[in-house]
């Protein structure tokens, strides 16, 4: 059956009617295609392409601005295409064969979507910003049509214009679905230039464009709408007095108009944090039929929620990116692709987490920018604009200090972290989370790797639908291997070693176990390996911790080890199978044991993490009021039982910050109970190091980095411990003594009975 769309870019829906208008041009060579009369089909053609469609037509199947192709037919009998074939690559005719009820109408036109999915009317195949050549061939791969194009623009089609018969150009309003009677640009006009550009400004402003084309005109918007033809003129600077995202656009006769350029000008804004501004149509937000951000009338029923919702809808909507630092440098100002992101937390909850995304698309398929200076990397293909998940009630933080807390002691994947401040259109939306996306490109940019060779997967892989990115197939070999092998042995328990990363392993399941997280161990789980190289063996990532620094007395340690509970969340026994087997061997039990000792008197000491909580509090803490202003007190409509309202005053929220002190302070007594009830210890003891001479050496417990000496803290009864001394420049080591034994190996295992004392003694090192 024919397809009919609106001819205007407004991004409605396509109907199942054609256009019958007729069309009076025939081709017969063209510079951009070739119709040689084919005996069959002379009358058919491609006509208009769009291979960047960021906002101009939406596929009615799945809602997406995806890419598209539109065939004409010239006759006046209706041509069935079913069984012949559509490419992007023309030395493989055959790469997409078009299916039954294809039918192109009489001086009609038929539309296909380049979007992959190989579903109907979409093709297996998506187009190339860049250019490429696009060819419809018969039954038998006989070419009867090509079309060629060059690099392309943001929402512009490429085509052949009826007014100037066979010639090819752009169309800056593309007709899908209808007669291409538009003018077919080739010229290009330059983008509009602000002055002064967009920041942050005191008081009323006056905004001035031009462009270095005399025959050129500056159309505006300041709603955060699309410019378009018939936009406002700009004739004379622009005076504003409040927050105002600006854009603007260049047109000339003859050409193409310029890039859409915007900047946000925030004025008399109180900073304190770094500045994120989105600016969109209105509609790709919250319009009903389309918005992303609604629960609209256009949704489905997912996360948590059976009402059908537009916000549990996987849709992308293009959006104009700006990010400000807290002096006014301007970081980033592009355009971008955004999404909701999350699970449950988006239906629960007033804010919406949202994922940004470069594509080529748009203009860039990467952020040119350190979005977190602590570290190294200058591009990222995602970031996400995060809002705490299910802590965004609590403190706005929860899940950043449960991951900045093992940084840098523990060898754990985790999320980078800048609080920030959003704007959408120039309206405050409050404090957000931006946090790197996790996805094989995270893992790319922080390991050095080629994204296609990275598996990652998130909960139980045997489900198909849980591989985010390459395979399986070796973590499900390792699993049943696993499941199947007595893990006592150490042979067995070696080539486990070979086929993941243990020692990281047992790091993240005491991130995990330690700070209580209740969403665990079945959700929030994501794990990877590269194919080939040092990071070949599988990984485990700590991700959305939102239900940690709860209750000190949760035990996980059970939980992450229940065999048999019938239960499809927290911790069905899948989730349990791989720490309940590998604890069966002794030298996993007595190095997870210990290593969970050393960082309880490290990484978790309540002196420490008292220390990260008070400076991410004083971090947040001049912006809170003014968040509460927009969204205190505020939940969904008909929520769970249990979810809460968002904080509605400071002292609410102080309260709740302090919940997360309570437990840094309270936790350390019950996880060590925890251990000694589990593994039937006897108990702790404490071990102390006194170095002889003082200074001239440093310690490992485990492996485990230690520069000081004196308490070392508390480790537990009848399990073996490692000890190891390192001589600092100019020493050597000599001897280890406890009571009256001594050892001349500086690497020695104890086994604690009760509170120990060691003396390493070292001596200077003298060369000849």
């Amino acid at each position: 059956m024919g397809i009919r769309t609106d001819s205007q870019s407004s991004g409605r829906a396509v109907t199942g009617m054609v256009h019958t208008r007729p069309l009076f041009i025939i081709v017969i060579v063209s510079c951009c295609g070739v119709n040689l009369l084919h005996a069959q089909y002379p009358d058919i053609f491609i006509s208009e392409v769009m291979a960047a469609n960021a906002s101009t037509l939406r596929s009615p199947d799945y809602s997406e601005f995806d890419d598209w192709i539109e065939i004409t037919n010239l006759g006046a009998a209706d041509i069935d295409l079913a069984g012949c074939y559509l490419t992007d690559n023309l030395a493989k005719p055959s790469k997409w064969r078009i299916p039954a009820h294809a039918v192109v109408p009489a001086r009609g036109c038929l539309l296909f979507w380049a979007d992959g999915r190989d579903v109907g009317i979409h093709t297996n195949f998506k187009l190339d910003k860049e250019g490429e050549a696009i060819g419809v061939f018969d039954r038998n791969a006989v070419l009867i049509d090509k079309l060629t194009y060059g690099p392309q623009r943001q929402d512009v089609s490429y085509g052949r214009s009826v007014q100037a018969g066979s010639v090819c150009g752009y169309f800056d309003q593309p007709t899908p679905g209808a007669v291409n009677n538009s003018t077919a640009y080739i010229g290009l006009v330059p983008s509009p230039q602000f002055y002064p550009p967009g920041g942050f400004y005191a008081g009323r402003q006056r905004i001035s464009l031009s462009v270095p084309d005399a025959g050129a005109e500056i159309r505006y918007t300041l709603d955060g709408t699309p410019v378009r033809a018939d936009s406002l003129l700009y004739s004379e600077p622009i005076v504003i007095d409040v927050t105002t995202p600006f854009r603007a656009r260049a047109f000339a006769s003859q050409k193409l108009p310029s890039d859409i350029v915007t900047y946000t000008y925030f004025i008399d804004e109180p900073v304190h944090l770094p500045v994120v501004s989105l600016v969109t149509d209105p509609a790709n937000l919250f319009d009903d039929q389309m918005g992303i951000y609604v629960v609209g009338t256009n949704g489905v029923a997912d996360n948590c929620s059976d009402v059908p919702m537009n916000l549990n809808q996987d849709w992308e909507r293009p959006v104009n990116v700006e990010l400000y630092e807290t002096d006014g440098h301007a970081g980033l100002n592009q355009q971008a692709g955004v999404k909701i992101f999350g699970g449950c937390s988006r239906t629960r909850y007033p804010q919406k987490p949202l994922a940004l995304y470069a594509r080529s698309v748009y203009g860039s398929s990467s952020f040119a920018y350190p979005l977190f200076p602590d570290k190294p990397i200058n591009q990222f293909e995602s970031f996400l604009l995060r809002c705490s998940g299910d802590d965004q009630p609590l403190t706005l933080f929860r899940d950043a200090l449960a991951q900045s807390v093992l940084i840098p002691d523990m060898d754990v994947d985790t999320q980078a972290y800048r609080p920030a401040v959003v704007y959408i259109n120039g309206v405050y939306w409050g404090i957000h989370n931006l946090r790197e996306k996790i996805s094989e490109h995270y893992l790319a940019s922080n390991y050095h790797l080629d994204a296609d060779d990275i598996n990652l997967l998130t909960g139980n892989p045997q489900n198909p639908w849980n591989v985010i990115a390459g395979s399986a197939d070796h973590y499900n070999a390792m699993i049943e291997f696993i499941r199947a092998s007595d893990m006592a042995d150490p042979e067995n328990y070696a080539i486990v070693q070979a086929r993941m990363d243990v020692s990281q392993y047992i790091d993240y399941q005491i991130a995990q176990i330690y700070l209580a997280g209740a969403d665990w161990p079945c959700n929030n789980i994501k794990f990877w390996r590269a194919n080939s190289g040092y990071y070949s063996r599988w990984r485990w990532i700590c991700y959305d911790m939102d239900w940690t620094f709860l209750e000190p007395t949760r035990n996980l340690l059970t939980m992450a080890t229940e065999e048999d509970c019938q239960c499809t969340w927290p911790n069905p026994p899948w989730s349990t199978l791989l720490f309940r087997k590998l604890i069966e061997n002794a030298k996993f039990r007595n190095e997870f044991i210990q290593r969970y000792a050393f960082y309880m008197n490290t990484t978790f000491r309540p002196e420490r993490l008292l220390g990260i909580i008070e400076e991410m509090e004083a971090r947040l803490a001049p912006e809170i009021p003014r968040h509460i202003e927009r969204w205190g007190g505020q939940t969904v409509p008909d929520p769970e039982p249990w979810v809460w309202p968002t904080f509605d005053s400071v002292p609410r929220w102080e309260a709740n910050v302090e919940v997360l002190k309570w437990f840094a302070r309270e936790r350390p007594q019950y996880a060590r109970q925890q251990v000694i009830d589990f593994f039937q210890l006897s108990g702790t003891a404490r071990l102390t190091i006194l170095t002889t001479p003082s200074g001239a050496g440093h310690y490992t417990i485990n492996d485990r980095e230690l520069e000081g000496d004196g308490d070392l803290g508390i480790y537990f009864r009848d399990t073996p411990l490692v000890v190891e001394a390192k001589p600092r420049a100019g020493y050597r080591f000599s001897l280890w003594q406890v009571g009256r034994s001594e050892w001349t190996e500086p690497r020695v295992e104890l086994t604690l009975s009760s509170d120990t004392v060691l003396f390493p003694h070292f001596e200077e090192a003298h060369t000849d």
